[in-house]
């Protein structure tokens, strides 16, 4: 009989009580007052999946992936946020682009992740915070987007 896979996803975050928390989850709850459009923690998805057997194994290969990032020197990872954008995908319905001066330690960190583990052949990178996790209309995006 298989190990049943655990799946994680590794996230930034800004802190709990911060302001930036505090106003990014405002606008989460503020659109998914839609159906279908569930509240999330806001978050940066820095990688995903990972996949392993345990949760301890889990833990083992974060601390080795953060080891890495402290190695070349990402022990922190600042992130700015350039613009609110909109796409086709549910987690990228409505979204703050990433980037500005610190966007190359974000897409860094998500490179020593794929290399870690072992999954390059991801598609590209596109760092961003979601605001609506849903499937949207263009007409849909496009009215949501201009009220932000």
């Amino acid at each position: 009989m298989a190990t049943p896979q655990h799946k994680y996803s590794l996230w930034l975050s800004p802190p709990k009580y911060s302001p930036a928390h505090a106003s990014i989850q405002s606008l989460i709850a503020q659109f998914s007052t839609a159906p279908g459009s569930p509240v999330f923690s806001p978050h940066l998805t820095l990688f995903s999946p990972v996949r392993t057997d345990s949760d301890a194994a889990a833990i083992e290969q974060v601390q080795l992936y953060v080891a890495k990032l402290r190695e070349r020197q990402l022990s922190q990872i600042p992130t700015e946020i350039r613009r609110v954008a909109s796409g086709s995908k549910f987690y990228q319905c409505i979204m703050l682009e990433v980037g500005g001066v610190h966007e190359d330690a974000v897409r860094s960190a998500n490179t020593i992740a794929r290399e870690h583990w072992d999954a390059t052949d991801q598609p590209n990178y596109y760092p961003h915070v979601s605001l609506v996790y849903r499937e949207c209309t263009a007409e849909q995006r496009q009215a949501t987007e201009g009220g932000c």
